[in-house]
């Protein structure tokens, strides 16, 4: 008897495969389909550095720091930023202020880290943080390099060239930007591990405080927290993370405000929370360079210099990183916008200074070894694991990448970073008898008056001040820190007409105006001293 077609229909059912069951959409029940899901884990890239690699950051960041201004056989080596940067942090321990009493570009934090060291009885103390941030920064740079290319060779070469860039073009150490890449680099590998999808929303918290320490130190770092801010909406308005986005901009929201409001309770107590931000915040901006000559020399100067010192490759090259199938476009992009506007804000400042450059080194090292890395010479990750031999091609990959990049790629760097090393070991060679007189006539101040009285030194370096341990008599400590706009410069006029100094320091080899020229032959009079050539020194008419 014929089967009918239900039976027919049971029978082809029971004839499927428990493997083809399985993959057939199950149907819930309305209890099942109320029960929330738990989301997949997290699959997290273990980025680490082996330990040899360790030692090596340490030891580069140990030698970068004996090279330091405040080591005493190199502080003749600190130029006026460097050596009134420490004076302003020596005058805080005695009562004075930045921002109100001295005129400071520096984060807030950056200051109160050297009056730290002064009231611990040495500006030596200084080299802790030093080393602490050279060796914590090289590490995420290690680790950001790494993940990107899955190269400990090309992790090697980054991180080796970016000590010697700070070494040669950052010569002495202590500026601002180099202490903010304590906070600065463990930001940006936050951003790369959320782009990556190997984050949680929370950690947003963390970002924002380690972004508000960068910023406290450097203000300039506020231009890569707005980049990687624009570029993290454009990222989760892209992939339709509304809800997810606004949630992680009130994490990051929380974390810049926990330290704000911290460390902005201390400086209105202090009332400098409003010279503070015009200082560092619209002062760099109302500075900056109008004059078209002027423009065309100095992005000259620093395009030659950005590029022959390989930082600005990556920036020339950027479209090959955005190829159709490359990876981790949303982080490459905060590295090249972040990039551009730090080459242009440095090309429309009026000074010829190396260190203007520091804050685009690991933008631009990480965008020129990834374009570079498309030349097989390195060994990777995965590679690595798969036998010992190639674990040891590994090991030595590191010193063949450095010696391709410098060799093949950059020979140029080795010019620029000898220019950076050379021109303060040049200056010192030349001036030192300068430094000798500096030092006996600060002996000579620190003698001949009482803590309450001012001087002022019109003078390249604040070497004067340091030596007595005396105020200015103007805001504006050196003549040439802080002085390229007009404003400035009117207002250093009017203090030294105002606030008459006990002495009036003057480098001779420094054109004075007219205006403190009159001044001086008014209501001073110069003091002969025996073996000294360079500086006069006019003691205030009685």
């Amino acid at each position: 008897m014929s089967s009918t077609p239900l039976e027919s229909y049971n029978e082809e059912l029971s004839g499927v495969s428990y493997k083809e069951e399985i993959t057939q959409e199950p149907r819930l029940s309305r209890r099942a389909k109320k029960r929330p899901t738990k989301q997949p884990k997290m699959k997290k890239t273990n980025v680490k550095v082996p330990f040899f690699h360790h030692f090596y950051l340490l030891v580069f960041s140990l030698i970068i720091s004996l090279f330091s201004v405040v080591i005493p056989f190199f502080s003749d080596f600190a130029n006026g930023f460097q050596s009134q940067n420490l004076y302003t942090g020596f005058m805080i321990t005695q009562g004075q202020l930045p921002y109100t009493d001295l005129f400071a570009t520096g984060g807030f934090l950056y200051y109160l880290t050297i009056s730290l060291s002064y009231l611990l009885g040495s500006e030596l103390w200084l080299l802790i943080v030093q080393i602490a941030s050279f060796y914590i920064s090289g590490i995420y740079l290690y680790k950001i390099v790494l993940s990107l290319s899955q190269k400990k060779g090309l992790a090697v070469t980054v991180t080796s060239i970016f000590y010697l860039l700070n070494v040669t073009l950052g010569f002495g150490g202590l500026y601002p930007i180099q202490l903010s890449f304590l906070f600065f680099l463990p930001a940006m590998w936050f951003l790369l591990n959320y782009f990556k999808g190997q984050t949680k929303d929370e950690g947003f918290i963390v970002y924002g405080v380690l972004c508000a320490f960068a910023i406290l130190f450097d203000s300039r770092n506020l231009l890569f927290g707005l980049v990687a801010l624009i570029v993290l909406s454009s990222y989760n308005l892209a992939h339709k993370y509304f809800a997810r986005g606004f949630y992680q901009l009130l994490c990051l929201l929380f974390g810049l405000l926990l330290v704000f409001y911290t460390v902005g309770f201390l400086a209105f107590n202090m009332q400098v929370v409003v010279p503070y931000l015009q200082q560092t915040v619209v002062y760099p901006i109302v500075s900056l360079t109008t004059s078209l000559e002027a423009l065309l020399y100095s992005f000259g100067f620093y395009f030659i210099f950005s590029l022959g010192s390989g930082v600005l490759l990556g920036v020339l090259l950027f479209p090959l990183l955005l190829r159709k199938g490359t990876k981790n476009q949303a982080i490459k992009w905060v590295f090249f916008l972040s990039l551009v506007l730090y080459f242009i804000l440095v090309v429309l400042t009026k000074s010829f200074e190396t260190y203007h450059v520091l804050p685009m080194i690991p933008f631009g090292l990480i965008l020129t070894i990834l374009v570079l890395n498309r030349h097989p010479d390195e060994v990777s990750v995965e590679e690595i694991a798969r036998s010992r031999h190639r674990q040891q091609a590994s090991t030595n990959s590191g010193f063949k990448g450095f010696s391709t990049l410098i060799l093949k790629h950059l020979l140029v760097p080795i010019l620029i970073m000898g220019y950076g090393l050379g021109l303060p070991i040049y200056h010192y060679l030349m001036d030192i008898p300068l430094y000798q007189e500096r030092e006996m006539i600060a002996n000579y101040i620190a003698t001949n008056t009482s803590e309450d009285e001012s001087i002022y030194v019109w003078d390249n370096v604040a070497t004067i001040y340091q030596g007595s341990q005396r105020q200015s008599s103007s805001h504006l400590s050196l003549p040439l820190i802080n002085t390229s706009d007009e404003v400035n410069q009117k207002r250093l006029e009017d203090e030294l007409l105002q606030n008459k100094a006990k002495y009036f320091v003057l480098n001779n080899n420094l054109e004075l105006p007219q205006l403190i020229k009159s001044t001086l032959d008014n209501h001073y009079q110069p003091i002969s001293f025996d073996n000294i050539d360079h500086l006069t020194v006019y003691q205030l008419n009685p």
